[in-house]
Protein backbone atom coordinates (compact mmCIF):
# COMPACT_ATOMS: atom_id res chain seq x y z
CA UNK A 1 0.00 0.00 0.00
CA UNK A 2 1.63 3.05 -1.02
CA UNK A 3 1.67 5.86 1.89
CA UNK A 4 0.25 9.10 0.77
CA UNK A 5 -0.46 12.29 2.13
CA UNK A 6 -3.08 14.12 0.85
CA UNK A 7 -4.26 17.94 1.41
CA UNK A 8 -6.19 20.37 0.03
CA UNK A 9 -6.49 23.76 0.16
CA UNK A 10 -9.40 23.72 2.42
CA UNK A 11 -7.33 22.49 4.96
CA UNK A 12 -9.14 18.99 4.59
CA UNK A 13 -6.22 16.24 4.80
CA UNK A 14 -5.54 12.68 4.82
CA UNK A 15 -2.64 10.48 5.58
CA UNK A 16 -2.49 7.01 4.48
CA UNK A 17 0.76 4.83 7.12
CA UNK A 18 0.52 1.28 5.46
CA UNK A 19 -2.11 0.20 6.65
CA UNK A 20 -3.76 3.39 8.71
CA UNK A 21 -5.79 6.10 7.75
CA UNK A 22 -5.60 9.64 9.25
CA UNK A 23 -7.74 12.16 8.58
CA UNK A 24 -7.91 15.60 9.83
CA UNK A 25 -9.81 19.15 9.48
CA UNK A 26 -8.02 22.21 9.81
CA UNK A 27 -8.78 25.84 9.37
CA UNK A 28 -5.90 26.27 6.58
CA UNK A 29 -4.07 23.53 4.12
CA UNK A 30 -1.06 24.61 6.50
CA UNK A 31 -2.00 23.69 9.73
CA UNK A 32 -3.74 20.36 7.94
CA UNK A 33 -0.17 19.47 6.66
CA UNK A 34 1.95 20.49 9.66
CA UNK A 35 -0.56 17.81 11.78
CA UNK A 36 0.29 15.07 9.26
CA UNK A 37 3.38 14.91 8.54
CA UNK A 38 4.60 15.46 12.54
CA UNK A 39 2.42 11.70 12.45
CA UNK A 40 4.53 10.26 10.09
CA UNK A 41 7.71 11.54 11.85
CA UNK A 42 6.58 10.52 14.91
CA UNK A 43 6.03 6.99 13.09
CA UNK A 44 9.45 7.15 11.65
CA UNK A 45 11.32 8.04 14.49
CA UNK A 46 9.25 5.31 16.65
CA UNK A 47 9.57 2.66 14.62
CA UNK A 48 13.31 3.43 13.10
CA UNK A 49 12.71 3.27 9.67
CA UNK A 50 12.81 5.32 6.92
CA UNK A 51 9.08 5.91 5.28
CA UNK A 52 8.67 6.27 1.57
CA UNK A 53 6.11 9.37 1.18
CA UNK A 54 3.98 10.46 -1.52
CA UNK A 55 2.37 13.97 -0.42
CA UNK A 56 -0.05 15.45 -2.68
CA UNK A 57 -0.40 19.68 -1.63
CA UNK A 58 -3.89 20.62 -3.38
CA UNK A 59 -2.58 18.65 -6.47
CA UNK A 60 0.96 19.06 -6.56
CA UNK A 61 2.78 15.71 -6.01
CA UNK A 62 5.89 15.80 -3.91
CA UNK A 63 8.46 12.62 -3.15
CA UNK A 64 9.46 12.76 0.37
CA UNK A 65 11.56 10.31 2.43
CA UNK A 66 11.25 10.77 5.82
CA UNK A 67 14.12 9.35 8.38
CA UNK A 68 14.22 8.64 12.55
CA UNK A 69 16.03 11.34 12.94
CA UNK A 70 12.95 13.43 12.48
CA UNK A 71 14.87 14.74 8.81
CA UNK A 72 12.90 15.36 5.88
CA UNK A 73 14.20 15.01 2.71
CA UNK A 74 12.89 15.38 -1.60
CA UNK A 75 12.77 12.53 -3.42
CA UNK A 76 11.67 12.71 -6.70
CA UNK A 77 12.57 9.44 -7.61
CA UNK A 78 9.24 8.39 -6.04
CA UNK A 79 7.61 10.23 -8.65
CA UNK A 80 9.12 8.20 -11.65
CA UNK A 81 7.77 5.01 -12.93
CA UNK A 82 10.68 3.01 -12.21
CA UNK A 83 11.01 -0.05 -10.61
CA UNK A 84 12.58 1.60 -7.54
CA UNK A 85 10.49 4.33 -7.10
CA UNK A 86 7.15 1.60 -7.63
CA UNK A 87 9.05 -0.64 -4.67
CA UNK A 88 9.69 2.66 -2.22
CA UNK A 89 6.21 3.92 -2.66
CA UNK A 90 4.78 0.29 -1.89
CA UNK A 91 6.34 0.27 1.47
CA UNK A 92 4.82 -0.57 4.25
CA UNK A 93 6.45 0.85 7.64
CA UNK A 94 7.53 -2.51 10.21
CA UNK A 95 5.37 -2.74 12.88
CA UNK A 96 6.11 -1.45 15.89
CA UNK A 97 7.71 -3.06 19.07
CA UNK A 98 7.15 -0.69 21.59
CA UNK A 99 4.48 -1.37 24.40
CA UNK A 100 1.02 -0.44 23.31
CA UNK A 101 0.10 2.37 25.53
CA UNK A 102 3.04 4.65 23.06
CA UNK A 103 1.37 2.81 19.30
CA UNK A 104 -2.03 4.08 20.91
CA UNK A 105 -1.00 7.61 21.09
CA UNK A 106 0.23 7.44 17.43
CA UNK A 107 -2.74 6.14 16.43
CA UNK A 108 -4.54 9.03 18.53
CA UNK A 109 -5.48 11.13 16.03
CA UNK A 110 -7.00 13.92 18.14
CA UNK A 111 -4.08 14.62 20.43
CA UNK A 112 -1.19 14.55 18.24
CA UNK A 113 0.43 17.24 20.73
CA UNK A 114 0.66 14.69 23.49
CA UNK A 115 3.31 12.80 21.93
CA UNK A 116 6.63 14.31 23.24
CA UNK A 117 8.93 15.75 19.48
CA UNK A 118 12.47 15.88 20.78
CA UNK A 119 14.61 18.85 19.36
CA UNK A 120 15.20 18.33 15.41
CA UNK A 121 18.56 17.36 14.27
CA UNK A 122 21.22 19.95 14.35
CA UNK A 123 22.38 19.24 10.59
CA UNK A 124 19.79 21.30 8.19
CA UNK A 125 18.54 19.38 5.57
CA UNK A 126 19.93 20.45 1.88
CA UNK A 127 22.13 22.98 3.19
CA UNK A 128 23.66 25.54 1.11
CA UNK A 129 26.59 25.12 -1.24
CA UNK A 130 29.69 27.03 0.08
CA UNK A 131 30.43 29.56 -1.99
CA UNK A 132 34.30 29.61 -3.12
CA UNK A 133 36.14 32.83 -2.30
CA UNK A 134 35.69 35.61 -5.06
CA UNK A 135 38.37 37.78 -6.03
CA UNK A 136 36.62 40.93 -5.15
CA UNK A 137 39.91 43.30 -7.46
CA UNK A 138 36.86 43.61 -9.56
CA UNK A 139 34.09 45.30 -7.32
CA UNK A 140 31.80 43.65 -4.64
CA UNK A 141 31.60 39.66 -5.21
CA UNK A 142 28.18 38.18 -6.57
CA UNK A 143 26.92 35.49 -4.61
CA UNK A 144 26.07 31.97 -6.37
CA UNK A 145 22.27 33.18 -6.27
CA UNK A 146 23.29 36.50 -8.85
CA UNK A 147 21.08 36.20 -11.83
CA UNK A 148 22.81 35.51 -14.98
CA UNK A 149 20.50 37.47 -17.19
CA UNK A 150 20.11 41.08 -17.64
CA UNK A 151 17.72 43.04 -19.39
CA UNK A 152 18.98 46.49 -21.21
CA UNK A 153 16.95 48.69 -23.02
CA UNK A 154 18.36 51.34 -24.91
CA UNK A 155 16.88 54.75 -25.21
CA UNK A 156 17.27 57.35 -27.84
CA UNK A 157 19.64 59.22 -26.14
CA UNK A 158 22.01 56.85 -25.99
CA UNK A 159 21.93 56.03 -22.11
CA UNK A 160 20.72 52.68 -20.95
CA UNK A 161 18.81 51.02 -18.20
CA UNK A 162 19.72 47.45 -16.93
CA UNK A 163 17.29 45.03 -14.74
CA UNK A 164 19.34 42.65 -12.91
CA UNK A 165 18.54 40.43 -10.14
CA UNK A 166 15.47 42.52 -9.15
CA UNK A 167 16.97 45.92 -9.71
CA UNK A 168 17.22 48.37 -11.91
CA UNK A 169 20.59 50.66 -12.90
CA UNK A 170 21.02 53.15 -15.44
CA UNK A 171 24.15 53.67 -17.52
CA UNK A 172 25.19 56.67 -19.80
CA UNK A 173 26.57 54.64 -22.58
CA UNK A 174 26.06 50.77 -24.27
CA UNK A 175 30.00 49.81 -23.54
CA UNK A 176 29.52 50.47 -19.94
CA UNK A 177 26.56 48.10 -19.99
CA UNK A 178 28.79 45.23 -21.61
CA UNK A 179 31.51 46.11 -19.14
CA UNK A 180 29.01 45.61 -16.36
CA UNK A 181 27.81 42.22 -17.67
CA UNK A 182 31.64 40.76 -18.15
CA UNK A 183 32.25 41.87 -14.00
CA UNK A 184 29.08 39.70 -13.09
CA UNK A 185 30.43 36.76 -15.05
CA UNK A 186 34.04 37.35 -13.52
CA UNK A 187 31.55 37.44 -9.72
CA UNK A 188 30.26 34.31 -10.41
CA UNK A 189 31.76 31.53 -8.55
CA UNK A 190 31.28 29.91 -12.00
CA UNK A 191 32.98 32.02 -13.78
CA UNK A 192 30.16 31.74 -16.47
CA UNK A 193 28.94 33.98 -19.06
CA UNK A 194 26.30 36.97 -19.07
CA UNK A 195 23.15 36.81 -21.72
CA UNK A 196 21.88 40.50 -22.01
CA UNK A 197 18.00 40.85 -23.48
CA UNK A 198 18.66 43.85 -25.05
CA UNK A 199 15.54 45.62 -26.73
CA UNK A 200 15.82 48.73 -29.03
CA UNK A 201 13.24 50.26 -32.11
CA UNK A 202 14.11 47.06 -34.04
CA UNK A 203 12.82 44.33 -31.72
CA UNK A 204 14.77 42.10 -28.49
CA UNK A 205 18.21 40.68 -29.15
CA UNK A 206 20.67 38.84 -27.03
CA UNK A 207 24.10 39.52 -26.21
CA UNK A 208 26.34 36.73 -24.75
CA UNK A 209 29.38 38.46 -22.45
CA UNK A 210 32.01 36.07 -21.77
CA UNK A 211 34.33 36.96 -18.58
CA UNK A 212 37.44 36.69 -20.09
CA UNK A 213 36.62 40.38 -22.49
CA UNK A 214 34.98 39.17 -25.10
CA UNK A 215 30.89 39.31 -26.31
CA UNK A 216 29.16 38.68 -29.49
CA UNK A 217 25.25 38.73 -30.58
CA UNK A 218 23.53 35.38 -30.66
CA UNK A 219 22.24 35.52 -33.49
CA UNK A 220 25.85 35.61 -34.76
CA UNK A 221 27.86 33.13 -32.93
CA UNK A 222 31.00 33.49 -34.54
CA UNK A 223 31.23 37.05 -34.89
CA UNK A 224 33.57 37.53 -31.34
CA UNK A 225 34.24 41.25 -30.52
CA UNK A 226 36.53 42.67 -28.18
CA UNK A 227 34.70 44.54 -24.82
CA UNK A 228 35.41 48.18 -25.03
CA UNK A 229 38.12 49.57 -23.07
CA UNK A 230 37.20 51.46 -20.23
CA UNK A 231 37.83 55.43 -20.73
CA UNK A 232 41.14 56.15 -18.95
CA UNK A 233 40.51 59.42 -16.99
CA UNK A 234 43.27 62.32 -17.72
CA UNK A 235 46.24 63.16 -15.82
CA UNK A 236 46.16 65.78 -13.05
CA UNK A 237 47.27 69.27 -13.28
CA UNK A 238 50.83 69.62 -12.49
CA UNK A 239 49.89 70.72 -8.87
CA UNK A 240 46.58 70.38 -8.60
CA UNK A 241 45.20 69.12 -5.28
CA UNK A 242 44.02 65.31 -6.22
CA UNK A 243 40.94 64.25 -5.35
CA UNK A 244 41.87 60.90 -4.21
CA UNK A 245 42.70 60.15 -0.27
CA UNK A 246 46.51 59.50 -0.03
CA UNK A 247 47.56 56.62 2.19
CA UNK A 248 49.78 58.63 5.33
CA UNK A 249 52.53 55.99 3.53
CA UNK A 250 53.06 57.02 0.22
CA UNK A 251 55.99 55.81 -1.04
CA UNK A 252 58.65 57.99 -2.16
CA UNK A 253 59.68 55.92 -5.06
CA UNK A 254 58.30 53.29 -7.02
CA UNK A 255 59.40 49.41 -6.81
CA UNK A 256 60.59 48.41 -10.65
CA UNK A 257 58.27 45.58 -10.60
CA UNK A 258 54.60 45.69 -11.56
CA UNK A 259 52.17 43.97 -9.86
CA UNK A 260 49.77 44.33 -12.34
CA UNK A 261 47.25 46.06 -13.78
CA UNK A 262 44.12 47.98 -12.68
CA UNK A 263 41.31 50.13 -15.01
CA UNK A 264 44.10 49.63 -17.41
CA UNK A 265 47.26 51.36 -16.46
CA UNK A 266 49.89 49.42 -14.58
CA UNK A 267 50.40 50.23 -11.11
CA UNK A 268 53.66 48.55 -8.67
CA UNK A 269 53.34 46.76 -5.60
CA UNK A 270 53.54 49.62 -3.60
CA UNK A 271 51.47 51.59 -4.94
CA UNK A 272 48.79 48.30 -5.13
CA UNK A 273 49.53 48.13 -1.19
CA UNK A 274 48.33 51.51 -0.55
CA UNK A 275 45.36 51.60 -3.20
CA UNK A 276 44.03 49.06 -1.26
CA UNK A 277 43.94 50.87 1.62
CA UNK A 278 42.66 54.11 0.61
CA UNK A 279 39.43 55.21 -0.41
CA UNK A 280 40.02 55.55 -3.92
CA UNK A 281 37.28 57.70 -6.14
CA UNK A 282 37.27 57.34 -9.77
CA UNK A 283 35.86 60.29 -11.85
CA UNK A 284 32.16 60.34 -9.81
CA UNK A 285 32.14 56.52 -9.13
CA UNK A 286 33.60 54.89 -5.72
CA UNK A 287 35.33 51.74 -5.72
CA UNK A 288 35.33 49.95 -2.74
CA UNK A 289 38.64 47.43 -2.03
CA UNK A 290 37.23 45.74 1.00
CA UNK A 291 34.21 44.02 2.01
CA UNK A 292 31.90 46.20 4.74
CA UNK A 293 31.88 45.00 7.80
CA UNK A 294 28.22 46.05 8.19
CA UNK A 295 25.89 43.26 6.89
CA UNK A 296 22.49 44.55 5.97
CA UNK A 297 20.96 41.94 4.48
CA UNK A 298 18.16 40.62 6.30
CA UNK A 299 17.85 36.86 7.07
CA UNK A 300 15.98 34.63 4.54
CA UNK A 301 12.75 33.46 6.77
CA UNK A 302 11.80 30.00 7.01
CA UNK A 303 9.69 28.04 3.89
CA UNK A 304 6.15 28.67 4.53
CA UNK A 305 4.44 27.06 1.30
CA UNK A 306 3.97 23.14 0.70
CA UNK A 307 6.26 20.29 2.92
CA UNK A 308 9.05 22.29 3.61
CA UNK A 309 6.45 25.01 5.20
CA UNK A 310 4.62 22.01 6.92
CA UNK A 311 8.57 20.50 8.07
CA UNK A 312 9.34 24.04 9.33
CA UNK A 313 6.73 24.66 11.75
CA UNK A 314 8.03 21.56 13.40
CA UNK A 315 11.51 23.24 13.94
CA UNK A 316 12.95 20.74 11.15
CA UNK A 317 15.20 23.59 9.23
CA UNK A 318 14.72 23.03 5.48
CA UNK A 319 15.65 25.44 2.58
CA UNK A 320 13.25 27.17 0.83
CA UNK A 321 12.06 26.21 -2.63
CA UNK A 322 12.97 27.76 -5.44
CA UNK A 323 9.34 28.77 -6.26
CA UNK A 324 8.95 30.11 -2.79
CA UNK A 325 11.82 32.34 -3.43
CA UNK A 326 10.81 33.39 -6.94
CA UNK A 327 7.15 34.18 -4.84
CA UNK A 328 9.13 36.43 -2.29
CA UNK A 329 11.27 38.26 -5.13
CA UNK A 330 8.13 38.85 -7.05
CA UNK A 331 6.73 40.25 -3.23
CA UNK A 332 9.32 42.13 -3.49
CA UNK A 333 9.14 43.98 -6.25
CA UNK A 334 5.43 44.85 -6.39
CA UNK A 335 5.92 46.48 -2.79
CA UNK A 336 8.24 48.93 -3.48
CA UNK A 337 8.19 52.68 -3.48
CA UNK A 338 9.56 54.58 -5.94
CA UNK A 339 10.48 58.30 -5.92
CA UNK A 340 7.82 59.96 -7.20
CA UNK A 341 4.47 58.88 -8.80
CA UNK A 342 3.62 56.68 -11.90
CA UNK A 343 1.63 56.06 -14.29
CA UNK A 344 0.60 52.64 -16.16
CA UNK A 345 -1.48 52.66 -19.08
CA UNK A 346 -3.84 49.37 -20.29
CA UNK A 347 -3.80 49.76 -24.04
CA UNK A 348 -5.58 47.85 -26.69
CA UNK A 349 -7.78 48.96 -29.54
CA UNK A 350 -9.70 45.86 -29.57
CA UNK A 351 -13.09 46.12 -26.81
CA UNK A 352 -13.20 43.38 -24.77
CA UNK A 353 -9.59 42.35 -24.84
CA UNK A 354 -9.39 42.54 -21.07
CA UNK A 355 -8.04 46.14 -20.46
CA UNK A 356 -10.71 46.56 -17.56
CA UNK A 357 -9.51 43.45 -15.83
CA UNK A 358 -6.29 44.04 -16.12
CA UNK A 359 -6.38 47.45 -14.63
CA UNK A 360 -8.44 46.28 -11.85
CA UNK A 361 -6.04 43.28 -10.70
CA UNK A 362 -3.16 45.06 -10.91
CA UNK A 363 -4.33 47.75 -9.05
CA UNK A 364 -5.29 45.25 -6.43
CA UNK A 365 -2.09 43.58 -6.15
CA UNK A 366 -0.31 46.55 -5.93
CA UNK A 367 -1.99 48.16 -3.55
CA UNK A 368 -2.12 44.19 -1.53
CA UNK A 369 1.57 44.08 -1.45
CA UNK A 370 2.46 48.21 -1.47
CA UNK A 371 0.17 49.37 0.58
CA UNK A 372 -2.23 52.78 0.09
CA UNK A 373 -1.89 55.04 -2.98
CA UNK A 374 -3.10 53.11 -5.76
CA UNK A 375 -5.54 54.61 -8.03
CA UNK A 376 -7.58 52.61 -10.94
CA UNK A 377 -8.44 55.81 -13.45
CA UNK A 378 -10.63 55.06 -16.30
CA UNK A 379 -10.12 56.99 -19.33
CA UNK A 380 -12.69 56.22 -21.19
CA UNK A 381 -15.44 58.46 -22.62
CA UNK A 382 -17.17 55.86 -24.29
CA UNK A 383 -18.77 53.72 -21.65
CA UNK A 384 -16.03 52.90 -19.52
CA UNK A 385 -17.36 49.66 -17.53
CA UNK A 386 -14.49 49.94 -14.69
CA UNK A 387 -16.82 51.62 -12.20
CA UNK A 388 -19.49 48.70 -13.03
CA UNK A 389 -16.74 45.74 -11.83
CA UNK A 390 -15.65 47.46 -8.84
CA UNK A 391 -17.24 49.09 -5.50
CA UNK A 392 -19.24 52.34 -5.79
CA UNK A 393 -18.65 54.75 -2.42
CA UNK A 394 -21.64 56.10 -1.14
CA UNK A 395 -21.90 58.72 -4.52
CA UNK A 396 -21.84 58.48 -8.08
CA UNK A 397 -19.16 61.16 -8.98
CA UNK A 398 -16.90 60.64 -12.00
CA UNK A 399 -14.54 62.45 -13.62
CA UNK A 400 -17.05 65.14 -14.98
CA UNK A 401 -17.30 66.04 -11.41
CA UNK A 402 -13.41 65.97 -10.63
CA UNK A 403 -13.05 68.22 -13.53
CA UNK A 404 -14.53 71.63 -11.84
CA UNK A 405 -12.70 70.80 -8.67
CA UNK A 406 -8.73 70.51 -9.83
CA UNK A 407 -7.80 74.11 -8.98
CA UNK A 408 -8.64 73.61 -5.39
CA UNK A 409 -7.42 70.50 -5.17
CA UNK A 410 -4.17 71.81 -6.50
CA UNK A 411 -4.01 74.22 -3.71
CA UNK A 412 -2.38 73.87 -0.15
CA UNK A 413 -4.98 73.63 1.96
CA UNK A 414 -6.13 70.41 -0.01
CA UNK A 415 -6.35 67.36 1.96
CA UNK A 416 -6.19 63.78 0.65
CA UNK A 417 -9.60 63.34 1.96
CA UNK A 418 -11.30 65.72 0.55
CA UNK A 419 -10.71 63.38 -2.70
CA UNK A 420 -13.24 60.84 -1.22
CA UNK A 421 -16.03 63.41 -2.93
CA UNK A 422 -15.23 61.98 -6.28
CA UNK A 423 -13.46 58.56 -5.98
CA UNK A 424 -14.46 55.13 -5.13
CA UNK A 425 -12.31 53.27 -2.60
CA UNK A 426 -12.25 49.43 -2.32
CA UNK A 427 -12.78 48.43 0.77
CA UNK A 428 -11.57 45.07 0.62
CA UNK A 429 -8.68 45.69 -2.19
CA UNK A 430 -7.65 49.02 -0.93
CA UNK A 431 -7.41 51.02 -3.81
CA UNK A 432 -9.76 53.93 -5.29
CA UNK A 433 -11.00 54.35 -8.73
CA UNK A 434 -11.94 57.09 -10.74
CA UNK A 435 -15.00 56.31 -12.90
CA UNK A 436 -16.08 57.78 -16.03
CA UNK A 437 -19.43 58.07 -16.78
CA UNK A 438 -21.16 55.19 -18.95
CA UNK A 439 -24.49 55.91 -18.61
CA UNK A 440 -24.10 58.99 -21.43
CA UNK A 441 -22.92 59.18 -24.69
CA UNK A 442 -19.16 60.57 -25.37
CA UNK A 443 -21.00 63.64 -26.74
CA UNK A 444 -22.18 64.74 -23.35
CA UNK A 445 -18.98 63.92 -21.38
CA UNK A 446 -16.88 65.41 -24.13
CA UNK A 447 -13.39 65.72 -22.09
CA UNK A 448 -10.08 67.28 -23.63
CA UNK A 449 -6.63 66.59 -23.18
CA UNK A 450 -6.20 69.37 -20.84
CA UNK A 451 -8.56 67.90 -19.06
CA UNK A 452 -6.91 64.82 -18.57
CA UNK A 453 -3.73 66.84 -18.16
CA UNK A 454 -5.20 68.93 -15.00
CA UNK A 455 -6.29 65.61 -13.35
CA UNK A 456 -3.62 63.40 -13.82
CA UNK A 457 -1.65 66.93 -11.64
CA UNK A 458 -4.08 66.19 -9.41
CA UNK A 459 -3.78 62.39 -8.97
CA UNK A 460 -0.32 62.50 -9.00
CA UNK A 461 -0.31 65.02 -6.15
CA UNK A 462 -1.89 62.39 -4.10
CA UNK A 463 -1.55 59.13 -5.65
CA UNK A 464 2.18 56.66 -5.92
CA UNK A 465 0.53 54.66 -8.56
CA UNK A 466 -2.00 56.09 -10.92
CA UNK A 467 -3.28 52.88 -12.96
CA UNK A 468 -5.05 54.46 -16.21
CA UNK A 469 -7.96 52.43 -18.21
CA UNK A 470 -8.23 53.61 -21.58
CA UNK A 471 -10.54 53.59 -24.30
CA UNK A 472 -10.42 51.59 -28.10
CA UNK A 473 -9.81 54.99 -29.95
CA UNK A 474 -6.15 54.67 -30.32
CA UNK A 475 -6.73 58.30 -32.37
CA UNK A 476 -8.85 59.88 -29.41
CA UNK A 477 -6.42 63.06 -28.16
CA UNK A 478 -7.48 61.86 -24.47
CA UNK A 479 -6.20 58.59 -25.23
CA UNK A 480 -2.75 60.27 -26.89
CA UNK A 481 -2.58 62.57 -23.84
CA UNK A 482 -2.53 58.84 -21.82
CA UNK A 483 0.10 57.78 -23.22
CA UNK A 484 2.66 61.38 -23.41
CA UNK A 485 2.16 60.79 -18.74
CA UNK A 486 3.06 56.67 -19.09
CA UNK A 487 5.99 55.34 -17.56
CA UNK A 488 4.48 52.05 -18.08
CA UNK A 489 2.59 50.62 -21.41
CA UNK A 490 0.76 47.16 -20.23
CA UNK A 491 -1.06 45.61 -23.72
CA UNK A 492 -4.28 43.66 -22.20
CA UNK A 493 -5.08 40.85 -24.39
CA UNK A 494 -7.22 37.72 -24.45
CA UNK A 495 -6.87 34.85 -26.30
CA UNK A 496 -8.88 35.73 -29.25
CA UNK A 497 -6.66 36.31 -32.34
CA UNK A 498 -8.22 39.51 -33.03
CA UNK A 499 -7.37 40.96 -29.56
CA UNK A 500 -3.75 39.86 -29.81
CA UNK A 501 -3.65 41.15 -33.13
CA UNK A 502 -5.03 44.30 -32.25
CA UNK A 503 -2.13 44.68 -29.55
CA UNK A 504 0.37 43.51 -31.90
CA UNK A 505 -0.43 46.24 -34.36
CA UNK A 506 -0.41 48.55 -31.90
CA UNK A 507 3.09 47.67 -30.36
CA UNK A 508 3.77 48.34 -34.21
CA UNK A 509 2.69 50.93 -34.95
CA UNK A 510 4.37 52.78 -31.69
CA UNK A 511 7.62 51.17 -32.44
CA UNK A 512 7.40 52.21 -35.94
CA UNK A 513 6.40 56.16 -34.39
CA UNK A 514 10.17 56.28 -32.68
CA UNK A 515 10.91 58.31 -30.18
CA UNK A 516 9.23 57.92 -26.30
CA UNK A 517 6.27 55.93 -28.19
CA UNK A 518 9.21 53.18 -29.63
CA UNK A 519 10.52 53.23 -26.06
CA UNK A 520 7.02 52.25 -24.25
CA UNK A 521 6.55 49.63 -26.78
CA UNK A 522 10.03 47.74 -26.63
CA UNK A 523 9.51 48.16 -22.81
CA UNK A 524 6.35 46.97 -22.11
CA UNK A 525 4.36 44.00 -20.84
CA UNK A 526 1.68 42.24 -22.43
CA UNK A 527 -0.58 40.62 -20.32
CA UNK A 528 -2.81 37.45 -21.82
CA UNK A 529 -5.66 36.35 -19.85
CA UNK A 530 -7.40 32.96 -20.75
CA UNK A 531 -11.32 34.58 -20.74
CA UNK A 532 -12.17 31.06 -22.33
CA UNK A 533 -11.71 28.67 -20.66
CA UNK A 534 -11.32 26.25 -23.73
CA UNK A 535 -7.87 28.03 -24.71
CA UNK A 536 -4.97 25.55 -24.30
CA UNK A 537 -1.60 25.91 -22.84
CA UNK A 538 -0.59 25.78 -26.07
CA UNK A 539 -2.55 28.53 -27.19
CA UNK A 540 -1.14 30.85 -24.37
CA UNK A 541 2.07 29.74 -25.25
CA UNK A 542 1.90 31.06 -28.93
CA UNK A 543 0.53 34.14 -28.03
CA UNK A 544 3.62 34.60 -24.94
CA UNK A 545 6.32 33.67 -26.90
CA UNK A 546 5.37 35.63 -30.31
CA UNK A 547 4.42 39.01 -27.85
CA UNK A 548 8.17 38.31 -26.42
CA UNK A 549 9.47 39.36 -29.70
CA UNK A 550 8.08 42.56 -29.59
CA UNK A 551 7.51 43.89 -25.78
CA UNK A 552 10.04 43.29 -22.79
CA UNK A 553 7.78 40.60 -21.45
CA UNK A 554 5.16 38.53 -21.46
CA UNK A 555 2.87 36.77 -19.18
CA UNK A 556 -0.08 34.66 -18.58
CA UNK A 557 -3.23 34.45 -16.24
CA UNK A 558 -4.92 31.18 -16.05
CA UNK A 559 -8.84 30.83 -16.30
CA UNK A 560 -10.72 32.17 -13.16
CA UNK A 561 -14.55 32.21 -13.53
CA UNK A 562 -14.16 35.12 -10.86
CA UNK A 563 -12.42 37.29 -13.49
CA UNK A 564 -15.31 36.58 -16.05
CA UNK A 565 -18.41 38.85 -14.80
CA UNK A 566 -19.63 40.81 -12.02
CA UNK A 567 -18.12 42.70 -9.28
CA UNK A 568 -14.08 41.51 -9.38
CA UNK A 569 -12.37 41.32 -6.18
CA UNK A 570 -8.58 40.08 -5.80
CA UNK A 571 -9.40 37.50 -2.79
CA UNK A 572 -12.00 36.17 -4.77
CA UNK A 573 -9.85 34.27 -7.02
CA UNK A 574 -7.78 31.15 -6.89
CA UNK A 575 -4.42 31.01 -5.10
CA UNK A 576 -2.88 29.90 -8.60
CA UNK A 577 -4.81 32.92 -10.28
CA UNK A 578 -3.23 35.44 -7.77
CA UNK A 579 -0.24 33.79 -7.95
CA UNK A 580 -0.21 34.92 -11.82
CA UNK A 581 -1.30 38.51 -11.09
CA UNK A 582 1.37 38.61 -8.86
CA UNK A 583 3.88 38.05 -11.52
CA UNK A 584 2.19 39.84 -13.39
CA UNK A 585 2.69 43.11 -11.43
CA UNK A 586 6.06 42.22 -10.36
CA UNK A 587 7.09 42.55 -14.32
CA UNK A 588 5.12 46.16 -14.67
CA UNK A 589 6.90 46.83 -10.98
CA UNK A 590 10.68 46.23 -12.83
CA UNK A 591 9.86 48.23 -15.75
CA UNK A 592 9.12 51.72 -13.21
Amino acid sequence: MTNVIDVDASGSGKLTLGDQQHTVTEPTADKAAVALIGRVLAWSHHTGEDVALKALWMGVPTGLRVHPDWTVTEDRTLLSDSDEARQALTYVPAEPEPEPEMFYELDDTDDLDAFEIPEPSPDPIDQLPTVPHVDTSQGAAMTDYTARELEAHWHSDGTATVVHDGSTRHFTNRDDVLRYAATVGRGLYTNVPVHIRTINGTGPTTLVVDPDGRYYDQATPEDWKDLPAPITPPAPIAGARSPAVAPSHTPTSAAPDHAGSRNGQHITTESALAADEAVVHAGSEYVGRRKSFVDDTPPELPPSAGWRGAAAKLGIKVEVSDAERAERSDQEAVSQHWAGPRTIAVVNGKGGAGKTVVTICLAATFAKWGGIGVLAWDNNQTRGTLGWRTERAQHDSTTLDLIPAVERLRGPDAQMADLAHFVHHQKRDRFDVLRSQPLKLAADQRITPNDVENLHDVAAKYYRLIIMDSGNDESDPIWQEMIRHADQLVVATGTRADHAEAGALLLEALIDEGGRAAELATSSVVVITQGDAKATHDDMTRLRDGFSRLSREAVTIRHDQGMVDGALRLDNLKPTTQRDWLRSAAAVARGL
